[in-house]
């Protein structure tokens, strides 16, 4: 039989607390990236929204042209801005 060296103690096992801290450490881990996915989340919301609100501007803006355009081509005069304005500003969806 092998004698341990007596600067080595002897060999232990982790006990509850031991599993104890590394749950709560995991646990601590957890919530910061999912604090953290939650900021990139809110972040690439923010990002649509605004891509989407200028996008929306654009469109109306090339249905007012458009209406404008297919008004005068019917009719052979020009459109009335505020009308087509308030046409396409009536369908535009909210």
């Amino acid at each position: 039989m092998k004698k341990r060296s007596p600067t080595r103690g002897p060999k232990r096992r982790p006990g509850p607390s031991g599993a104890r801290q590394r749950a709560a450490e995991a646990e601590a881990k957890r919530k910061a990236l999912e604090e953290e996915l939650a900021a990139k989340l809110f972040l690439a919301e923010s990002q649509i929204a605004a891509t989407r609100a200028q996008a929306m501007t654009n469109v109306e803006s090339i249905a007012r042209d458009a209406a404008g355009a297919i008004f005068e081509r019917i009719l052979g005069r020009p459109a009335d801005a505020a009308a087509i304005a308030a046409a396409v500003a009536a369908v535009k969806p909210t």
